[in-house]
């Protein structure tokens, strides 16, 4: 299958954090559509974050977009010129105070191909070490820490604790990469 043609672009919205594109595109069977919008941006990076004793660091925090309280994983954009495992690690620090000496690339998944032009780069982080010094900022600085413990993810998952479909993807990958590999069990 063959990409669509873009017959025009024009930037619509740009800030610090993404920019808006509307592209005028022709469909592969000649249908011309004036504007499909697609948000752009350098993407994010999430970390799955699992203790000595097999929790694993969630976020408590408000989500604007959404009006409510969310539970999510440490997660942020990646800044102009950083690599995704770099943003990964700072994002960590950030958010949580905790440093990991082993990120392991776990994927890199696109929020909504239809209209999203950037992805997700997950990793698992272990080894973990807490930085007295560093308090969890977050927007606002409002983040709760919690340690979920490996075996209840699922659970809170289908309780509808846990609901950020890019966390419920990057626990997905974690628990199947801790599965599938049994000498990291025991991380």
């Amino acid at each position: 299958m063959k990409n669509w043609k873009i017959l025009s672009s024009k930037k619509v919205l740009s800030n610090k954090f993404f920019s808006v594109r509307k592209d005028k595109c022709m469909t592969l069977q000649g249908r011309i559509i004036e504007a499909y919008y697609v948000k752009e941006g350098i993407g994010s990076a999430m970390v799955f974050a699992v203790t000595e004793d097999q929790r694993v660091i969630v976020e408590k925090q408000y989500r604007h977009g959404i009006q409510k309280v969310s539970l999510d994983l440490p997660c942020g954009r990646i800044e102009k010129g950083e690599s995704p495992i770099n943003a990964a690690k700072r994002e960590l620090l950030e958010e949580t105070g905790y440093k990991a000496k082993k990120l392991i690339p776990l994927g890199k998944l696109s929020y909504n191909p239809a209209s999203i032009e950037e992805y997700l780069h997950i990793y698992l982080a272990n080894d973990l070490t807490y930085q007295a010094d560093k308090k969890p900022l977050g927007r606002g600085g409002e983040i709760k820490l919690l340690f979920i413990p490996l075996n209840e993810l699922e659970n809170y998952i289908k309780a509808q604790k846990i609901f950020c479909a890019p966390c419920i993807a990057a626990i997905f990958l974690a628990l199947k990469y801790l599965e599938d590999s049994p000498k990291n069990n025991s991380l």
